[in-house]
């Protein structure tokens, strides 16, 4: 019966009145009658129970019988019913304490057991059981009881074992709010409670997909305001464990591990570690380089995850901020390594970001230097494109300079993983990618060619060949291979151009050194040599020297690779070099030979891939080859206005191609000759006769024959277009009917040439040019009449009103007279040398010789009284004196243009910065190639006093080139025993005094000499010969000899002063010198010679005042005329635009362009130093120093006579464990090893 109050609603009494516990009942019986109780106790409310009615059954369901009953489903039913117990009694169990403690280890030990699987029996009472826990929010009562803490603990363990086994959605709720309910009832957080909570965000579990994450970071953020301080203490107990002055003997582990699980906990529940910020911002500041490591590292994954925390905790992020200046440069790198996540995130700190890493590129550390640029290298497109501005990208690229070949490397590769990555947009002219990214490519290619370092050059080269202009996989896309090559190219400075243009290896000489390399290995023959086994052994072991001290730093290395790649004899792989070497090989064939040869040594000698892979690199046509000249030729065809640095950069090219590696032409001579036709298209035909002209000099087999092609070529030579005329000129005379053409032309051209139009006159000058070099029997039947043509009215001219600006804009084509002029000289300075070898070569060159002279010693006019435009006599005083030095290399006539060596070489000292550059960039080319007389090399010390830091530095690093990468009889011969010839143009120098102020000035030439050439090894002879110097006078000019004297005591000082400086021993040097008697001749008698030795021309007094530091920099003023001072004065245009190195527009610029084309092409060194000189005729070969007349003989205490010099060096020429070996039509020197 329901029972009534006056006041409410009746309340229900509990119908159920069974006895649940009885003697001798089953387990079913029990089970039956705890079902139904169930049942009635959940449809109970609790507002409307009579819980008196409950008293009975409540005592009966906590029996010890129901705990410990053995049936799962009666211990189910009962859990239910007590579940339902204290919801009706609820807020006021029934229960002691301990009671209520064994109901719930009751509750929960059913629950680890029956949630395992929601297949198990009773599933469904246990879920009923914890969601009554989760909403009736019982469990609050745990904490209270005996062991709360340990009931809590045993909680948490078993509900974060059970969620592993994916259960419901709504399972995992309910067992969050038990947990939820459990810490915030807690008075405290137990421990352990809380290691359960933070291991759930180690690496293992930390994956938001993870049910025991889910479920920790559900709890977490449930109860942040309760945890952040117990979390905060559990961080800080761990690191105060780690003391801050031991570094190196403390577990360092868990402190890791505990930075680790804060980033793990900040990315999913950041509001636990409201207290742990500021402790790690205060960590950042400690001694201790490990702690300081890990909070840096730890704040900037958090701040790089969400940025906010920066402006939430000002103080945390301008600590860390500052960790950019941290003393350790672990701190440093790990701060860089962290930015990259702000860089990537956060685009409102790019700017703040992008300040700190500008910073850190210049950090003195390089491991942190290196650190940026690996940053910037993993940048994706967007990335680098949107955060990142030019200005630091091009900060970047001035790391591919840094000192440290790792900071380099990952420079390289930054800016070529970058560009790879914009190529596609590129290529698509896409604005925003050329204005950010398409100058990356002028930057390695800088690189390459601005230092001597070989490690910085192969940085450079790989990084071209892996991201710029890769091979393709297969070869077969020509088309695509050349295009990329295009838009590299009509991006680039015309002056990057022309570097890259040999960078790509198409100026090699022919046998190149790896070509020789291979014929030598193949001679060998991995030791076993049938005959000549001393020649053969010298060969190898010769050729592996020069390779390896040539193209690679580690030389010693290098030099073992080699040698052990000859010992594998491998002909297939001898065979696969030989082919992709080939100048006519095609790209398919190239990248073919490549693969196969890379498979087979990495599977033959992998420790050597590395070395052969980069000297096969530098030795193959892999930029541009035989295949790119179709598409070039298309893009000049086509003339795009909407692309004209495409047909721009094709035309360079061609050009290059043309005078530098002609039989990349030979296949393609039907295509050029058909171009010929197209008569409207002016750059075309000219690119196509330069390259016919270019394949026929080198194969004459090559040159049409067509009577058609032959005619259009005839009708070319003869027309007013300059460029037309010269290389069809040459084209003719190396065709098959070359003598009946040629002389048809000369007769032609000739008979008329003194009344021909301005309009012509220039390029009927270009086909004498062109006949007296290439055909001089055809020019000498009009030579008469035109060398007095030139003379009298070309050098001759004279302008109505001279202009006094001497500097010339170079990307402006010069006067017509000046190119008349140029064209004159030209004419006969090759007339000059096709007579070299004949009877008649004296009488012919003589007369020039003496114009040319006349020419530098009048400033630039044929005559004294003449005038012109100070750029025109600038221009031809640079000619005259690069012709001079042309015909030096000319053995016939070394020796006569030796006797006037001042006058020549003091153009090094013009007052024109334009004329000082050339004529150093023409002696640098001719010095190289070992073409010039020794005593040239002295010209370069002159150099010392320029104005401008690039005539200088040129000298200095060509000189300090060749110190390092030649042989030490070639150093000797060629730097070290000419010193008494440099002590002589010294002395005769029109400057020379012995004021203190001018005796500073040769000071200075001295100090670069001794700078670049004084050793420890060379130290000996060098004070030996400037001591010798003062043992014999000036040869015709004894007044000079006083000078000579006193640069003798001041070169011997120069000496003293860095053998001190460096410790070095300057003992009696035990050879025999000889002084060259063309410049100095003995004293008169021992009595002068003791005199001459006893007087001390430079007091004490004076050398002091020599060694004072200039106080403030001199203002060095060189007035035009010549018999004054000759320090030159800074003239260098400012600016200007530089011309196209390949242009052909007018002859003052390509000078040697003819040169270029010869078989070998140019340069036969990747690190030479010189960037962008023309070739040269190739004549003859100074190997060591001839000097005219009598030689000297100045002994030094050693009966070890040295053989004397000779006058000129043989074809053949010994040089002291060398020879020197000239090539068909060359005369570029190559060391064999004897």
């Amino acid at each position: 019966m329901v029972a009534q109050t006056r006041t409410g609603p009746a309340l229900q009494s509990l119908k159920f009145k069974e006895k649940l516990l009885t003697k001798a009942q089953s387990s079913d019986a029990l089970l039956k009658k705890l079902k139904v109780l169930h049942a009635e106790l959940a449809s109970l409310d609790q507002e409307t129970t009579d819980t008196r009615s409950l008293s009975t059954i409540s005592r009966d369901l906590i029996h010890q019988s129901v705990f410990l009953h053995r049936d799962k489903g009666v211990k189910a039913y009962a859990a239910c019913c007590m579940a339902d117990m204290l919801r009706l009694y609820a807020p006021d169990a029934p229960y002691t304490a301990l009671e209520l403690k064994d109901m719930f280890q009751f509750f929960f030990r059913q629950l680890a057991t029956g949630l395992k699987s929601q297949d198990a029996p009773w599933f469904s009472e246990y879920v009923y059981i914890l969601e009554s826990m989760a909403t009736i929010k019982t469990v609050c009562l745990v904490p209270d009881l005996p062991h709360g803490d340990d009931l809590t603990l045993e909680i948490f363990s078993d509900f974060f074992e059970l969620v592993k086994n994916d259960l419901s959605k709504k399972v995992e709720l309910f067992m969050s709010e038990i947990l939820i309910s459990l810490i915030d009832e807690s008075p405290s957080v137990p421990s352990a409670v809380l290691d359960i909570l933070l291991g759930q965000f180690t690496a293992k579990t930390a994956r938001k997909d993870h049910p025991t994450h889910r479920l920790a970071v559900d709890v977490c953020k449930a109860t942040s305001d309760k945890l952040h301080g117990p979390v905060a203490q559990y961080f800080t107990d761990i690191i105060v464990q780690h003391p801050s002055d031991d570094d190196d003997e403390v577990e360092t582990d868990d402190v890791q591990a505990a930075h680790e699980l804060i980033i793990q906990i900040h990315r999913s529940a950041p509001a636990l570690l409201n207290n742990v910020i500021p402790q790690l911002g205060e960590e950042l500041q400690v001694d201790n380089v490990h702690l300081r490591t890990l909070a840096t590292q730890t704040l900037g994954s958090m701040f790089s995850y969400d940025s906010s925390i920066g402006s939430k905790y000002p103080s945390a992020w301008k600590t860390w901020i500052t960790r950019g200046r941290d003393k350790s440069a672990v701190v440093r790198v790990t701060f860089v390594e962290a930015l990259k996540g702000l860089l990537l995130k956060h685009n409102a700190l790019s700017e703040e970001v992008e300040q700190a890493l500008a910073a850190k590129m210049h950090d003195g550390d390089d491991k942190v230097r290196t650190a940026v640029c690996k940053v910037y290298a993993s940048l994706d497109y967007e990335s680098a494109l949107h955060r990142v501005s030019v200005e630091q990208w091009k900060q970047l690229a001035e790391r591919m300079l840094d000192r440290k070949p790792a900071v380099r490397q990952e420079a390289f590769n930054a800016l070529g993983k970058l560009y790879r990555l914009a190529y596609p947009e590129i290529e698509a002219n896409d604005r925003s990618a050329v204005e950010h990214f398409s100058w990356i490519p002028g930057q390695i290619i800088q690189a390459a060619t601005s230092s001597t370092d070989v490690d910085l050059k192969t940085a450079a080269e790989q990084a071209l060949s892996k991201y710029v202009l890769p091979l393709p996989t297969k070869g077969d896309d020509e088309v695509a291979w050349t295009e990329q090559f295009l838009v590299v190219a009509k991006h680039l400075e015309p002056q990057r151009l022309t570097a890259l243009i040999t960078l790509s290896n198409i100026s090699l000489p022919r046998p190149s050194f790896l070509e020789r390399y291979v014929q030598c290995c193949i001679a060998y023959n991995a030791g076993i040599i049938d005959e000549d086994e001393k020649k053969v052994t010298s060969a190898y072991n010769g050729i592996i020297t020069q390779i390896s001290r040539r193209f690679f730093h580690d030389h010693v290395k290098a030099a073992d690779d080699l040698q052990a790649f000859g010992k594998l004899n491998e002909s297939r792989m001898y065979k696969l070099m030989q082919a992709s070497m080939d100048p006519h090989v095609d790209l398919k064939t190239l990248v073919k030979s490549l693969t196969d040869f890379s498979k087979r040594l990495e599977q033959a000698a992998s420790s050597i891939h590395s070395t052969m892979m980069d000297l096969l690199r530098r030795h193959t046509l892999n930029i541009i080859n035989t295949s790119s000249i179709p598409t070039l030729v298309k893009r000049i065809q086509r003339q795009d206005k909407n692309d004209p640095d495409g047909a721009r950069a094709s035309r360079e090219i061609l050009v290059a191609l043309a005078k530098q590696c002609p039989a990349v032409f030979k296949t393609h001579v039907a295509e050029f000759s058909r171009a010929l036709a197209e008569e409207g298209n002016v750059p075309l035909i000219e690119v196509s006769l330069q390259a016919l002209a270019a394949v026929s000099r080198w194969d004459s087999s090559c040159a049409p024959t067509d009577k058609r092609v032959l005619d259009r070529v005839e009708r070319f030579a003869r027309s007013n277009n300059p460029n037309y005329a010269k290389f069809a000129t040459r084209l003719l005379a190396h065709s098959k009917k070359k003598d009946e053409l040629c002389s048809r032309l000369a007769e032609e051209t000739g008979a008329d040439i003194d009344t021909q139009e301005d309009e012509m006159l220039e390029a009927r000058l270009r086909v004498f040019a062109e006949l007296a070099k290439s055909a001089p029997d055809a020019f000498e039947t009009s030579s008469d009449k035109v060398i007095r043509f030139l003379l009298r009215d070309v050098m001759t001219l004279v302008p109505d009103a001279a202009d006094d600006t001497e500097e010339w804009d170079e990307s402006v084509p010069l006067p017509y007279a000046a190119r008349l002029k140029i064209l004159s000289l030209k004419i006969c300075v090759n007339r000059a040398l096709s007579h070299a070898d004949l009877t008649t070569s004296t009488e012919v060159f003589t007369p020039i010789m003496k114009m040319l002279f006349a020419i530098i010693q009048n400033q630039g006019t044929i005559k004294p009284d003449l005038t012109d435009h100070a750029q025109i006599k600038a221009v031809l005083r640079l000619r005259a004196a690069t012709y001079l030095l042309k015909l030096s290399t000319n053995r016939k006539f070394s020796p006569a243009i030796t006797t006037q060596f001042l006058p020549l070489v003091i153009t090094i000292q013009d007052p024109s910065y334009q004329v000082r550059l050339g004529f150093l960039n023409k002696l640098l080319f001719y010095l190289k190639s070992m073409m010039l007389d020794p005593r040239y090399n002295m010209a370069l010390f002159l150099s010392a006093l320029d104005p401008e830091e690039e005539v200088k530095n040129k000298a200095a690093m060509y000189v300090k080139w060749f110190m390092t990468r030649t042989p030490p009889e070639v150093r000797l011969a060629q730097l070290e025993k000419p010193l008494p010839r440099l002590l002589h143009l010294l002395a005769i120098h029109p400057d020379f005094s012995l004021e203190v102020e001018a005796l500073k000035d040769f000071g200075d030439y001295l100090n670069m000499y001794m700078d670049h050439v004084l050793t420890s090894e060379n130290i000996h002879l060098l004070t030996f010969l400037a001591q010798k110097t003062k043992s014999v006078r000036v040869n015709d000019s004894h007044g000079m000899s006083e000078n000579l004297y006193a640069l003798s005591e001041l070169a011997q000082h120069k000496i003293r002063q860095r053998a001190v400086k460096h410790g070095w021993a300057t003992n009696a040097y035990p050879g025999q010198v000889v002084l060259p008697s063309d410049i100095f001749k003995a004293l008169p008698s021992a009595e002068v010679a003791h005199k001459i030795q006893r007087t001390v021309y430079l007091s004490e007094e004076k050398i002091a005042a020599i060694d004072e530091p200039v106080q403030k920099p001199k203002v060095r003023i060189a007035p035009r005329k010549r018999a004054v001072k000759r320090k030159p004065t800074s003239s260098k245009p400012r600016g200007r635009k530089r011309k196209p190195a390949h242009s052909d527009d007018d002859d003052d610029e390509d000078d040697d362009e003819d040169e270029e084309s010869s078989d070998d092409g140019g340069r036969e060194d990747p690190d030479d130093p010189i960037e962008d000189e023309d070739e040269g005729d190739k004549h003859t070969v100074h190997a060591t120093s001839s000097d005219v007349g009598e030689d000297i003989d100045m002994e030094a205490g050693s009966d070890n006579d040295e053989e004397k010099p000779r006058r000129n060096a043989p074809r053949n020429a010994r040089v002291s464990g060398f020879v020197v070996v000239l090539l068909p039509s060359d005369s570029v020197l190559m060391y064999t090893s004897l």
